[in-house]
């Protein structure tokens, strides 16, 4: 049986009359999809809104330019004299040009894309010239050619925007851009590539941005945040910054409190997501807030003018009808996002009166009840209580939980398991819970940074800068507790291997020290039993003892998440290898037992004396495990609090450690997948002058 009597010759006459009608409207449903979920992956992690906008992206530029070719085709052969009978055709290509445009909220879908432009821009050529060749075969004097001329312009303008914005945010652009913005910088880069320092570059203190100043608090954190991210591009694109430079950054964060300053640097790293990700840098200029008018202007007017002469019993006009309205809507929704945008708050803050002050309480209250948060009052809330510019949450992947969780279900999928992919999505992300980045963990990550930032506040030097960078957890053990009998699990050691023993014993003292109590209180919370008068104080150490505790054990689960999900934003090594090995030795353990986690956790506390594991990480787990046990002894004197407290600590200078090792386009790409913790806390550690692309000379005299 051929392929051809696989359908009849009426179904393929019905395909061929619908085809082209079709794939408009699925080239006009995606770019729906791409208007409302174009932003919300930069603050949404989950796997589902992933799925949804890289199918949509992908499958947007085909469909569009396979409808197009179709609208070419249409008019040889068999179907010439169809548009000659519906010449209203003739009216769809340029829509096909406004969807090849894409929506202001992604014109990449990550980094490569940007990289990409020129190929965009040979699709730019090759996609205009078939709408203009359909437009030219199908030309005649009626009001539709006529009214087809400003939604053509509109589309070009649209199509050429994208590739103009892609070309803009590529490396070697984006770089040239800041350069060209300061000759004296570009003439040091000059020299520094003949001598042989590339990339190195030292900015003229009279050319810095001025942040500005305003009376009331939340306006002040737009405008310190548009100062500082007018230093990130250079630190993105891997330039030095000056001692003067890294000065002003100091004094605008080291002041603010956690909660502020983690709002500070959401809001620059949103600045960044735009630069790099949608057509921002355009949008928000004067050309296109005016592109933008006009492109709003002519499909209303598009709209409006083909009710007015196209008669509406010819055929095809309701759906034609249905191309203009969502080009309305999509206008429409790009003017709406437009106007809440940080982008849009800033420029009218930085253009402070009375007038504009209102027009912002307005944005901001109707912003406010949009999301259903609490209701803009000036001067009291912070900025960081009205918008979730990222996920605000951390993932949490456990070790031990997950073995118990392979063990509990295997041979469950195992048929499923074997098809593409599907296996990956068990072993990894079905395992995956998350938790919420609170005000905790904010205060204690931020109040380390500003002690290591206080010992260079007068001294900066590079090599002061790299002995602190370069501090995984040794600096906390040797120096601030004096634990030398710990120093072997941080020094001399790779850091996933050292990674691997502080999550494994984190999470056996967390269950031993924590699961009993929460069930304890859980059982008396039930029984309505009073606590007694007397267990104040105790109560009190104990709620900072858990507290600590809940700090470590997140950023235990974080980092294990890093390491095997995101391995490229730590230092190389050979940790997936490790993971999986230490995955095999708990498996082996338990495979016959059915434990929970907190039996698990006290039988390998128990091993650590009875018998030898292997000579493995799990080995090394359990043996510190044991030794940070030993603390709360008669004979060290520790209470549990401050205990938790050193591993806090711990956990908090090995975040630190992986942050400043991960590159900054590796950083810059997971903003665009719900953002990370890590990435957040290095640029805290950036502007607190923690950082090696700070140059010790002034290069230039002012």
């Amino acid at each position: 049986m051929g392929i051809k009597s696989l359908f009849s010759d009426r179904i393929r006459r019905i395909w061929n009359v619908w085809e082209v009608r079709a794939l408009l409207q699925l080239s006009l449903l995606i770019q729906i999809i791409l208007v409302i979920f174009g932003t919300r992956r930069k603050r949404d992690p989950r796997i589902l809104i992933k799925f949804v906008i890289w199918s949509a992206y992908l499958s947007a530029d085909w469909v569009a330019t396979v409808a197009l070719g179709n609208l070419a085709n249409i008019q040889e052969g068999k179907n010439s004299n169809f548009i000659k009978t519906n010449k209203i055709l003739q009216f769809w290509a340029p829509f096909l040009l406004i969807h090849l445009g894409g929506p202001d909220t992604i014109t990449a879908y990550s980094l490569e894309d940007n990289e990409l432009w020129s190929r965009h821009f040979l699709s730019l050529v090759v996609q205009v010239g078939i709408a203009v060749y359909v437009a030219i075969r199908a030309w005649s004097f009626t009001p539709l050619t006529f009214l087809s001329i400003p939604v053509f312009l509109t589309g070009i303008v649209k199509y050429g925007e994208r590739t103009y914005v892609l070309r803009s945010a590529s490396s070697q652009q984006f770089k040239k851009a800041l350069l060209s913005a300061n000759p004296i910088a570009e003439y040091a880069l000059m020299r520094m590539e003949t001598e042989g320092f590339e990339r190195k570059i030292q900015m003229k203190k009279a050319w810095k941005f001025q942040a500005g100043h305003s009376d009331r608090k939340e306006f002040q954190l737009y405008l310190d945040a548009y100062f500082l991210f007018n230093r990130l591009q250079y630190l993105f694109s891997n330039l030095l910054l000056s001692l003067s430079e890294r000065t002003d950054c100091y004094d605008i964060i080291h002041s603010k409190s956690a909660k502020d300053a983690f709002a500070l640097v959401a809001i620059e790293l949103g600045f960044m997501y735009d630069v790099l990700f949608t057509k921002a840098t355009l949008v928000y200029s004067l050309w296109g807030i005016l592109l933008r008018s006009i492109s709003f202007l002519s499909s209303v007017a598009a709209l409006t003018l083909f009710k007015i002469f196209i008669d509406p019993h010819q055929k095809d006009v309701s759906f034609t009808y249905s191309l203009l309205a969502g080009a309305v809507f999509l206008d429409l929704s790009s003017s709406v996002k437009l106007v809440f945008s940080d982008w849009t708050k800033l420029r009218l803050i930085q253009k402070q009166n009375p007038l504009i002050n209102r027009i912002l309480d307005a944005i901001f209250y109707i912003e406010g009840r949009l999301i259903n948060r609490k209701i803009w009052s000036t001067g009291q809330e912070s900025v960081s209580n009205y918008r979730k510019r990222w996920s605000e949450s951390m993932a949490q992947y456990n070790l031990i939980s997950y073995c118990l969780r392979e063990m509990q279900t295997k041979g469950q999928f195992s048929d499923i398991e074997k098809l593409p992919y599907i296996r990956q999505y068990f072993q990894e992300y079905h395992h995956l819970t998350w938790e919420d980045v609170n005000d905790d963990l904010k205060e204690a990550i931020f109040k380390q940074l500003k002690e290591k930032a206080e010992k260079m506040e007068d001294s900066y030097t590079i090599n002061l800068c790299k002995e602190l960078l370069a501090q995984r957890g040794d600096y906390v053990l040797e120096e601030k507790y004096e634990l030398e009998e710990l120093k072997w699990s941080t020094v001399d050691l790779d850091f996933d291997h050292s990674l691997l023993i502080w999550h494994i014993a984190t999470t056996v003292c967390y269950e031993d020290d924590f699961a009993e109590k929460a069930a304890e209180d859980a059982e008396g919370s039930g029984s309505g039993e009073a606590k007694k008068p007397g267990d104040t104080t105790e109560s009190k150490d104990a709620k900072e003892g858990h507290q600590k505790g809940n700090i470590s054990k997140f950023l235990s689960n974080y980092m294990m998440y890093l390491l095997v999900l995101c391995p490229f934003m730590i230092p190389e090594g050979v940790g997936e290898i490790r993971f999986r090995d230490t995955c095999a030795d708990v498996m082996q353990l338990f495979n016959k037992e059915r434990c929970s986690m907190v039996e698990i956790s006290r039988k390998l506390l128990e091993m650590v004396y009875r018998r030898s594991i292997s000579q493995s990480v799990l080995s090394d787990g359990c043996k510190l495990a044991k030794k940070l046990r030993w603390l709360e002894s008669d004979q060290k004197g520790w209470n549990r609090e401050e205990k938790w407290k050193m591993i806090s600590e711990v956990w908090i200078e090995m975040l630190t450690y992986a942050a400043n090792n991960c590159g900054w386009k590796d950083h810059a790409q997971q903003l665009c997948k719900g953002g990370e913790l890590v990435t957040h806390v290095r640029l805290l550690m950036a502007h607190l002058g923690l950082s090696e692309q700070y140059n010790e000379r002034e290069r230039f005299m002012v």
